[in-house]
């Protein structure tokens, strides 16, 4: 799949004030349809639920930047596999060494990701 072309700026002030116009007018249609008393987890659901509608929505690729999805551990396997203490699995995750997923009510994380990071320590 390609990505589309990319639109030329606008180089003359008509075609400037169309492009203006053009903004506003999708604005105005968001606002009607966007009313103040919704909040904007209903709008970031809404959002969600128009993405999965696509014909090239890929959850997997949504959730794990991956599809289909890397092979993936409990917290309780990636905390046997690093032969660390669970907090330092967390600990990981609060500076950006590792990213925790949710599948159901199941944390889990990538397989691959730990087994780098233990080869690190070991070095």
């Amino acid at each position: 799949m390609a990505a589309p072309q990319a639109v030329p700026r606008p180089t003359a002030p008509d075609d400037d004030r169309q492009a203006v116009d053009g903004l506003f007018d999708l604005l105005d249609e968001f606002l009607a349809e966007f009313p103040e008393g919704r909040d904007r987890s209903r709008l970031i659901h809404e959002y969600f639920l128009w993405k999965q509608r696509l014909s090239f929505f890929d959850l997997d690729l949504e959730r794990f930047g991956s599809a289909p999805p890397p092979d993936l551990v409990s917290v309780e396997e990636a905390v046997a596999l690093l032969g660390a203490p669970r907090a330092a699995l967390f600990d990981l995750v609060a500076v950006g060494k590792l990213k925790i997923f949710r599948i159901e009510a199941t944390l889990v994380v990538s397989r691959s990701r730990i087994t780098d990071l233990r080869d690190q320590e070991a070095h």
